[in-house]
């Protein structure tokens, strides 16, 4: 944990308030040891406080649960990304229009099923009116969003993501048409067809055609 205890409470606290670590009463254990991690901070780049002090980027430093863990892959073999365009060739005459939008802090969106915050539990424990609530005594506290220090991070952001895509509208997805996707593993689909527009994501990132 590469902060001092003092900083780390009131860490904990901001993150515990927004909704980014849960309680965890016992973290996970291998062996006799527990698996607990680290964090740290650098620093955004132009970025100062009005004091003159750095702003900085907090980094969860998973390394000991991914020791443990298997990588989680999902769909991440298969995105094209914006390089996959470039091998379009449109006919004389024909425009293509391109809408794209990210995901604003994607990997903070996105909640985990509690049994997997005993994996990703903090080294340093906090006490419980840091959290905000008014007795004694100190807790571990647990990533309940996908941490970017964790291996698989990236394939289950992924997976969600495509999954809100495809998702009816009525169930609160996107209501993509999946035969439109731009994949590495499918054909190029043919846009146009039926006024239908073809659509690509590249994790946070989504490209409409």
């Amino acid at each position: 944990m590469n902060s001092c205890p003092e900083e780390w409470e009131l860490i904990a606290g901001e993150l515990y308030k927004r909704g980014l670590v849960r309680v965890i009463d016992k973290p996970a254990s291998l062996d006799g040891r527990m698996i607990v991690n680290g964090a740290f901070g650098v620093p955004k780049p132009g970025k100062t406080t009005e004091d003159g002090s750095q702003v900085l980027r907090l980094i969860m430093d998973f390394r000991c649960c991914n020791a443990v863990c298997r990588v989680i892959q999902g769909d991440i073999k298969t995105l094209a990304g914006a390089p996959a365009l470039q091998h379009l060739v449109l006919p004389e005459g024909v425009v293509m229009r391109i809408s794209a939008e990210d995901l604003v802090s994607a990997f903070y969106l996105f909640s985990l099923p509690e049994d997997w915050s005993r994996l990703m539990c903090f080294e340093r424990k906090v006490s419980r009116r840091s959290l905000g609530e008014d007795r004694d005594g100190e807790v571990y506290v647990g990533a309940a969003v996908l941490p970017m220090g964790w291996n698989s991070a990236v394939g289950v952001l992924e997976h969600a993501h495509r999954n809100l895509a495809l998702r009816p509208v009525e169930q609160g997805g996107a209501g993509l048409f999946g035969n439109m996707e731009i994949r590495k593993d499918s054909v190029f689909p043919k846009l146009g067809e039926d006024g239908q527009a073809g659509w690509s994501l590249y994790l946070d990132d989504t490209s409409i055609l």
